[in-house]
């Protein structure tokens, strides 16, 4: 029986999530938030959105791990 793949084997998240972050700094999209004092983005409701941390999103793709395995393009 095959073991399960983990989803960083299946999607390279640390060097996807810094070249989207490296991405978004360069063209001046992210700014210093006056309430949370991190870099994001102030929404048209008014609200500061951060950028979440690469933690955060490994968080979120262990926790749909079967919906980041069914939608990879290529299985390893």
């Amino acid at each position: 029986m095959e073991e399960p793949l983990h989803p960083e084997q299946i999607f390279p998240l640390e060097r996807e999530y810094t070249r989207c972050v490296t991405a978004l700094n360069k063209v001046g999209i992210p700014v210093l938030l006056p309430k949370s004092e991190s870099n994001g983005v102030i929404g048209i409701d008014g609200n500061e959105y951060p950028i979440p941390t690469l933690e955060q999103v490994r968080e979120l793709f262990a926790l749909n791990k079967d919906l980041v395995v069914r939608k990879s393009p290529a299985r390893v």
